[in-house]
């Protein structure tokens, strides 16, 4: 090709990009699709991030870049990759989405706001107040969409490390710097058995567990290494530990007269108070377990910011940790422990 052709070219190019700069100025949804295939890796995960197709989003970055009248991504490889012009715009367009989610969350009408918004929950949750949670983010929000995920802590952090969550109700806190973080309050766990299991009613350490078989969380959950440092601790090794990853079928389990386990104190007081299980006193105790509200500060989203602030004023959880522990209890609790025909 010819000097003089490509000149002629680069000259129409030019053009074309200055018609479709007037007729296309660049929108907030353009600004969306190529920074969430900054996060994701693609634009297959933006578009299933964006709910919409991989071919929209195609068209809102040629759009973009027509826009800008620069190239953002390198397409001449197999995936597409930030050219010098794209990363520079990474941090801006971050500030201008963050900005656009804070309008929306601090001055829209909630019942205007809409989308979808996937949440993962910890399983404790799940089985306390998500409902009530679930029930009052419906009302005030009511085109909001919530996709929830329940799952053990470990994978979903790595969840919302990857986009594939905008928030989670979760054990916590992390020390990730980029995760905003609202306290939820602290659960109580305690060591529990079925009667029928013969543990004695007396003080017990981590060596007094050593003949009784053990049922404890997957190593996904933060309680498994929690549970595994108090053990090695103390140089115990308990004789048979069983793994599961279902708090409510470790309950069963122990129940059962299966194995000893570690369950939320309150959650299962009914339980003590029918004689299905029986409180385990042990030294040294195990602290309370703390919850957060956690979303990614550099992934804008107008609805995780007030969907935070609902969780931490519907959740009934100890709001002051510091003050419980696994042995301490109401008057009900330390009488069972020391009138042992009850």
């Amino acid at each position: 090709m010819s000097r003089i052709l490509k000149v002629v070219l680069t000259s129409r190019q030019a053009i074309i990009f200055d018609q479709l700069r007037l007729i296309l100025p660049m929108t907030l949804k353009q600004l969306q699709a190529y920074f969430w295939i900054t996060r994701l890796g693609s634009f297959a995960a933006a578009a299933t991030r964006l709910h919409t197709t991989q071919s929209t989003i195609s068209t809102r970055v040629i759009e973009l870049e027509a826009s800008l009248r620069v190239k953002l991504f390198d397409r001449t490889g197999q995936t597409a990759r930030l050219t010098l012009k794209g990363r520079e715009l990474l941090p801006l367009a971050e500030r201008l989405l963050g900005l656009e989610a804070q309008i929306h969350s601090t001055v829209s009408d909630p019942t205007s706001l809409d989308g979808v918004v996937k949440v993962g929950v910890a399983e404790f949750v799940a089985l306390s107040w998500l409902p009530d949670w679930v029930a009052s983010a419906n009302k005030l929000f009511p085109n909001v969409v919530l996709e929830m995920d329940v799952d053990l802590t470990l994978s979903l952090h790595q969840k919302l490390a990857a986009g594939k969550l905008d928030m989670a109700l979760l054990p916590g806190p992390t020390l990730e710097p980029r995760l905003v973080q609202r306290q939820l309050g602290a659960v109580t766990f305690c060591w529990m058995a079925s009667p029928t299991l013969g543990v004695p009613r007396s003080m017990l350490d981590a060596k007094g567990f050593e003949p009784f078989p053990i049922i404890v969380l997957s190593h996904h959950s933060n309680l498994h290494a929690i549970l595994r440092n108090w053990f090695e601790r103390s140089g115990a090794a308990p004789r048979r530990v069983d793994v599961c990853n279902s708090l409510a079928t470790i309950a069963s389990l122990t129940m059962a007269g299966l194995g000893l386990s570690f369950l939320p104190r309150d959650y299962h007081w009914k339980d003590v108070e029918a004689g299905r299980l029986e409180i385990v006193r042990t030294r040294p105790s195990i602290a309370a377990l703390d919850y957060v509200s956690a979303y990614r500060s550099d992934r804008p989203n107008a609805l995780v910011g007030p969907l935070s602030d609902l969780a931490a004023s519907i959740s009934t959880f100890d709001q002051q940790p510091k003050a419980r522990s696994s042995n301490r209890g109401s008057s009900a609790t330390k009488a069972r422990q020391r009138d042992p025909a009850r």
